[in-house]
Formats: structure tokens, C-alpha cells, sequence
């Protein structure tokens, strides 16, 4: 049984902002993804973690100057509210979220049991071909958005957004329930053709 894993989606759940600091803290990200990996692995999954990286240099120049324009935006907002006494937003990352995904691929590669597909279509349809193609031995895509299931024809969905899936029983070994949406129970009606 094979779950299939887009890795970008799993950055604010294995580096949360309250491990962000001005040093971040890329030992325990390595421990978390272990353990992800472990928990998986430990009752027969192995895993394939997708990440999607940027076609063209072209695309990537473009990239690197909205970064700087959106970060120096973002920088003149916190000065500002730094400088009035306002609290700093929640969900606001110090360390560049592009260096956190590269650590959290390398974090999967450095782990047995798993096979990272780096690639540069969209990691959604990547894993919608990868799954057509390995239609029988995937058990199902591990999400934390639903409507990637309904749009891409995966053979099921297991929801790990955390209003849904319990992340602190998780992280401590805890036996779970999970629910798993099987392609079957999606009125086809809902489905873009």
C-alpha cells in the first residue's frame, strides 16, 4: 500500500511558525519528518513525497523579484507595527519559506522507506499522473485540501488538515482513527470535466 504525499503542503505541519526563529531550528524538522515518515512506515505505508520545483530560469528571475517586492512589503508592514506596539501576526515566518521546503525535501530524502519525485509540472497533476499510472497500489493521497481530490482523479483521499486529523495525537504515537475519502463517495456532479 503506497501513500502518495505532496510535500509542500505539509510545511505548516511539520515547521510550524512556533518553531520559526532568527536560527531555524532544522534538527528538529528533520526529527518531525522522521517521525511522519515512522508513523507511516510502522503499519506497512511506503510513501512517495512530491515536490514540485520552478520549469524555467525565466520563471525563476520573475520569482526572485516578486519575492523581493512581496518581502520588502512585508518587512515595511512588521517595522510599522514593531514601531506602533502592535502585536506580530501569527503565521509570520522569519526564515523564507522557500529554504523551509528545500530542508523538508532534503528531510524526506534523507529518510528509508521513502521515494521523493521532484518535478516541474504542479505537484497536483503529477501525483494525478503518477496515480493513474500506478492505479493499483495506491491506498491514497495524503491532502490537506479536499478539493485537490475532486479535481484530480486520485483513487482516494486521507485529509490531514489539522481541523481534521488529530496532529498532537500524532506527533505523540497515539493509535488513531483516519478517514479516508474513497473516489467513490464523490458525487461525480462536483467533479469539473
Amino acid at each position: 500500500n503506497t501513500l502518495v504525499i505532496d510535500g509542500s503542503s505539509l510545511v505548516s505541519i511539520l515547521y510550524p511558525c512556533s518553531l520559526d526563529s532568527v536560527l531555524p531550528p532544522w534538527k528538529e524538522l528533520y526529527n518531525r519528518v522522521r517521525l511522519f515518515v515512522q508513523r507511516f512506515t510502522d503499519v506497512g505505508f511506503k510513501l512517495v513525497v512530491f515536490f514540485s520545483v520552478v520549469k524555467s530560469e525565466q520563471q525563476n528571475v520573475e520569482g526572485k523579484k516578486r519575492l523581493v517586492l512581496e518581502r520588502g512589503e512585508l518587512v515595511s508592514h512588521v517595522l510599522c507595527d514593531i514601531e506602533s506596539g502592535a502585536r506580530l501576526p501569527d503565521g509570520l515566518y522569519f526564515t523564507p519559506l522557500r529554504l523551509i521546503k528545500a530542508n523538508i525535501l532534503k528531510a524526506f530524502q534523507s529518510c528509508d522507506g521513502v521515494q521523493v519525485v521532484v518535478t516541474e509540472l504542479p505537484t497536483a497533476r503529477a501525483i494525478s499522473v503518477f496515480c493513474q499510472d500506478k492505479e493499483s497500489e495506491i491506498f491514497a493521497v495524503v491532502g490537506t485540501d479536499l478539493s485537490e481530490s475532486l479535481i484530480f482523479p486520485t483513487p482516494a483521499l486521507l485529509l490531514v488538515h489539522p481541523a481534521a486529523f488529530d496532529w498532537e495525537a500524532f506527533w505523540k504515537g497515539v493509535v488513531m482513527q483516519v478517514q479516508v475519502l474513497n473516489r467513490q463517495e464523490v458525487n461525480e456532479a462536483l467533479v469539473p470535466q
